[in-house]
């Protein structure tokens, strides 16, 4: 395990805490923590003993030396995503309450030690009063989409995306893999509807990597309802590339994306944006979002027929980015009701494969 860290609007990467402390902007930075850190975080502080007991020792020093780089260097903290997420019903997505406040009491008692109460939290026996989420899962989530989150729209989306790249890595027998992305890729532009970047590269990521990168989607139990779950939870980790950064407009400093998941970092660290603000740090044009290709795994031949097919989708949408800033609000409304369109048949196409039938 790793603690990793990402900044959209920094061309350069930033490789560890101490690459960050040499930034001109670090005194202005806010750190996103993702679900998977907000709970390392939590189970250390409600559970010190068993934490250690239940993970290797590089995911306990790991865990400690962050807690000691941004205690030490009063760093700003938001953890609104990621206990958000770890807090809602896996079977209705409504939060519980419950949880969320004892989950962020225990944030915000770990994150006020000082390294020394650390070093003696960690010795600590404590019992497990964690409240638990023992819900069913379900094997539809067209019903959590009407549930107001701050993932609402974008999971609409990255949950239909989602569902389509399992669908295609599903039948992909006898095909080339950039074929794979290629299919991917006009069902973005012709069916969804929609050509971001986000999901370009995640398309990329997902049909150039090792299977690491599809394990994202592919829960260790295969029946439908796990199925559903793990797409689902993948795409809430994955709205978190666009909801963050989007943080710039409001959050009165930097925000840098933190993740203990490589999958999620690499998207998000291959994601640059170049923008212009007012006195307000508001945008004062539409962003350029530049994505960097370096490291997915194509070779020369495959990276020119990709290029080529992208240039071909990107010169016929030229005009549609046009209407659809110029009418962004119907675009957007269109857009979502066409993505839930489409999750309910490729719900029904898995639960068919799924099935046997």
């Amino acid at each position: 395990m790793n603690v990793y860290f990402s900044n959209v609007y920094d061309h350069s990467s930033i490789n560890s805490f101490n690459d960050l402390k040499k930034k001109d902007y670090f005194d202005n930075t806010v750190l996103y923590l993702d679900t998977n850190l907000c709970v390392y975080l939590r189970d250390f502080y409600d559970t010190p003993s068993l934490f250690q007991r239940s993970h290797n020792e590089r995911v306990v020093t790991e865990v400690k030396s962050f807690l000691r780089n941004v205690i030490e260097n009063n760093v700003r903290i938001n953890y609104e995503f990621g206990v958000e997420e770890s807090c809602r019903n896996k079977q209705t997505f409504q939060v519980n309450y419950d949880k969320a406040f004892q989950m962020i009491d225990s944030l915000k008692n770990v994150l006020s030690m000082n390294y020394y109460q650390i070093v003696e939290h960690s010795k600590l026996i404590k019992p497990n009063n964690q409240i638990k989420d023992i819900s069913e899962l379900q094997t539809s989530k067209i019903d959590n989409l009407e549930v107001d989150s701050s993932f609402k729209d974008l999971v609409t989306i990255m949950y239909a995306s989602l569902l389509k790249l399992y669908l295609i890595e599903k039948n992909s027998v006898n095909r080339k893999r950039h074929e794979l992305l290629m299919q991917y890729l006009n069902f973005l532009d012709k069916e969804l509807d929609m050509y971001s970047a986000s999901y370009i590269l995640l398309g990329h990521y997902f049909f150039s990597e090792t299977p690491k990168m599809k394990k994202m989607i592919h829960p260790k139990k295969k029946d439908i309802s796990h199925t559903f779950q793990a797409i689902w939870n993948a795409s809430i980790d994955l709205c978190l590339t666009v909801l963050v950064p989007s943080k710039i407009n409001n959050s009165n400093g930097v925000p840098i994306f933190v993740t203990a998941d490589e999958k999620l970092h690499k998207i998000i660290d291959s994601l640059k944006i170049k923008a212009m603000f007012d006195n307000g740090s508001n945008y004062m044009y539409p962003p350029v979002v530049e994505i960097n290709l370096e490291k997915v795994k194509w070779n020369d031949q495959e990276l020119q027929i990709l290029n080529d097919f992208e240039n071909g989708i990107a010169k016929r949408r030229q005009q549609d980015i046009i209407l659809m800033a110029k009418y962004e609000k119907s675009y957007k409304s269109k857009l979502i009701e066409n993505a839930r369109v489409l999750i309910m048949e490729l719900e029904k196409e898995i639960i068919e494969l799924l099935s046997g039938k």
